[in-house]
């Protein structure tokens, strides 16, 4: 049943079967994790991977792309070195995550020192010290 509302997106339902389980297996919430991920629900699919008492790769890697998913790149890179330190194996799909993670995190980096660069060449350059405050 919790499958066929993850399946469909239902995150209350899957959310009342997955609380109502008198004993919650990972795949369930590894289920419950991917589900909140794919509704922007970063806070919940935190907090349910911190909650359990076991994990997986599939938890590891639903969590890691979780946060890639919704732009929080350097929280992605923080869990996999958790991950590996805590001696899971990565495969595939949480490389290729930490990849686009890095990738677009050095997209933002290179955005904000190009927007810093830019703002101090129009204020030595061309002297729009009057329209910094608005740079």
């Amino acid at each position: 049943m919790l499958a066929g509302y993850v399946l469909v997106g239902n995150v209350e339902e899957a959310k009342d079967v997955y609380d109502r389980m008198p004993e919650r297996n990972v795949i369930a919430s590894n289920s419950m994790i991917v589900l909140f991920s794919k509704k922007g629900n970063v806070e919940e699919a935190c907090k349910l991977f911190n909650e359990m008492k076991q994990k997986d790769l599939v938890s590891w890697s639903a969590l890691i792309s979780c946060y890639e998913q919704n732009e929080m790149y350097g929280e992605a890179l923080i869990l996999f070195k958790e991950m590996n330190a805590s001696g899971i194996m990565v495969d595939e799909v949480v490389v290729l995550s930490v990849l686009s993670a890095c990738s677009r995190l050095l997209v933002v980096m290179t955005g904000k020192l190009k927007w810093v660069l830019l703002k101090s060449c129009l204020v030595r350059v061309v002297g729009w010290t009057k329209y910094h405050g608005i740079l």
